[in-house]
């Protein structure tokens, strides 16, 4: 579990009245982050392992941001070109999110 304070920049086209495209860069915070790990030890009983510190998850980050849409559908990808981990303390994971968006 992980929370995070955004800022969004995007540039906005619209191609016409009712289809858009827009683009720009998200400022990513970490605020707080944690694990709950549940497992069964080698006598079967239930063990709870929460870890609040050392994820080495990485504190400030950026995604660029792409979203388009008609009328009021809509869907965006987001990129992050850093990886989720700090340098040489985990995979290389770059976070992708795609979705639609419904523009009320």
């Amino acid at each position: 579990r992980s929370c995070y304070v955004t800022g969004v920049q995007t540039c906005a086209l619209p191609i016409s009245p009712r289809f858009f495209i827009s683009g720009g860069v998200v400022g990513v915070v970490k605020t707080i982050s944690s694990s709950k790990i549940v497992y069964h030890d080698a006598d079967g009983e239930k063990r709870n392992k929460k870890m609040d510190r050392g994820m080495n998850l990485r504190p400030v980050t950026m995604d660029f941001l792409f979203q388009a849409g008609v009328g009021c559908i809509g869907f965006y990808a987001k990129y992050s070109p850093f990886g989720l981990f700090e340098k040489d303390k985990g995979p290389k994971v770059h976070p992708v999110s795609l979705g639609l968006q419904l523009h009320i």
